[in-house]
C-alpha cells in the first residue's frame, strides 16, 4: 500500500470560494483568484455598510429630525461659534441611542440621557459616551443654519443621500481595512500552513488571511442588529466589538488544515552496487558461446 500523500487537486476539483464562513470556505480563498476575493470582500463590505446605515437611519436619524423640529424659528447658526436664540440648557431630542443637547456654558445640567450625546456649547461640540467625552472645535470654514425653517427642508433633501454615503463609505472603508489586516495576518497564515505541511506562497497566505476576517464581520453585523433592536446594551456591543477580532485568529489556526497537501514525489534510489543489467532489466548481455549464423 502506497504512503504517498494525495496530490494537489486540479483547478476543476478545487472547492468554490464564495462563502468564507467555515474553515473550508476560508481555505478555499488561498487557491482562488484575486478577482474572486475582491468580489466577495466588496459584497461583504457593502453588506456591513448597509447594516451600519440601517442602524443610523433607525436609531439616530429620527432624533436628528425631531431636533430639527425643536430648533428656534430663526436667528441660530454655527459659524466658528454657536449663535443660539433659544433656551439653554435644552434637550433638543433624545432616545436611548442618541441625545442632542444645547448647553452654551457646558454646565452639565442636561445630564447624560443616551449612549451617545452631542452637546452644543458656544465654542465647541462636546461628544460624550460610555468611554468619556471629547471636545471638538467648530470648523471655521463651515456655516450651518440652525433655523427650523431652513434645517427641516435641508434635512429632508439630504437624508437619503447621507444614507447612501454611509453604505458606500463604510463598505469601501472596511475593504481597505481588511486588505491591510490581511498583510498583518499573512505571516501567521504562512507559518501555520507550513507547520501543517501545507506551505503557501505569500499571495495565497494573504488571500486566506483576508478571508478569515469575514466571519468576524458577520458576527459584528449581528451584534449591531441586536443593539438596534434593543436586545443588548452598549456594553455588550462593545464586548462584541472587541472579541469579534480573535475570530479571525481562530480561523487562521484551523483553516490551513483544510488546504490540500502538496503532491508527494517518490524518489527511487539507485543501488550503487547493481550491474548495468540490473539497472536496465530490458537490456540483455550477448552470449559469447553463441554461433554466428
Amino acid at each position: 500500500m502506497s504512503d504517498a500523500l494525495p496530490e494537489t487537486p486540479s483547478v476543476e476539483s478545487r472547492p468554490t470560494a464564495w462563502l468564507p464562513l467555515a474553515p473550508q470556505g476560508v481555505a478555499a480563498f488561498a487557491l482562488a483568484s484575486f478577482s474572486r476575493l475582491l468580489t466577495v470582500t466588496l459584497v461583504g463590505g457593502l453588506v456591513s455598510g448597509a447594516v451600519v446605515a440601517w442602524f443610523v437611519n433607525s436609531a439616530w436619524f429620527p432624533v436628528v429630525g425631531q431636533a430639527g423640529r425643536n430648533l428656534p424659528a430663526a436667528g441660530s447658526r454655527i459659524a466658528a461659534r454657536l449663535e443660539w436664540t433659544g433656551p439653554s440648557p435644552m434637550v433638543l431630542a433624545a432616545n436611548r441611542y442618541l441625545a442632542l443637547v444645547v448647553d452654551l456654558e457646558h454646565s452639565g445640567k442636561a445630564g447624560q440621557t443616551a449612549d451617545l450625546q452631542l452637546e452644543l456649547t458656544r465654542q465647541e461640540i462636546f461628544v460624550s459616551g460610555l468611554l468619556g467625552g471629547v471636545a471638538l472645535r467648530y470648523p471655521e470654514t463651515i456655516e450651518l443654519s440652525l433655523d427650523q425653517r431652513e434645517f427641516i427642508p435641508w434635512w429632508g433633501a439630504w437624508r437619503q443621500a447621507l444614507i447612501t454615503g454611509i453604505v458606500i463609505s463604510a463598505g469601501l472603508g472596511l475593504l481597505v481595512v481588511w486588505f491591510l489586516l490581511g498583510l498583518l495576518y499573512a505571516p501567521a497564515a504562512k507559518l501555520i500552513s507550513f507547520l501543517f505541511s501545507r506551505p503557501l506562497p505569500w499571495r495565497a497566505a494573504w488571500k486566506m488571511a483576508v478571508a478569515s476576517l469575514m466571519p468576524g464581520a458577520l458576527v459584528m453585523n449581528a451584534a449591531i442588529a441586536l443593539y438596534a433592536w434593543g436586545w443588548i446594551d452598549l456594553v455588550r456591543l462593545g464586548f462584541f466589538a472587541v472579541f469579534h477580532l480573535p475570530i479571525a485568529w481562530i480561523y487562521l489556526g484551523v483553516s490551513p488544515l483544510c488546504l490540500p497537501r502538496p503532491a508527494a514525489t517518490e524518489r527511487v534510489k539507485e543501488n550503487p552496487f547493481a550491474s548495468a543489467t540490473d539497472k536496465n532489466p530490458g537490456r540483455k548481455g550477448r552470449n559469447p558461446f553463441a554461433s554466428e549464423e
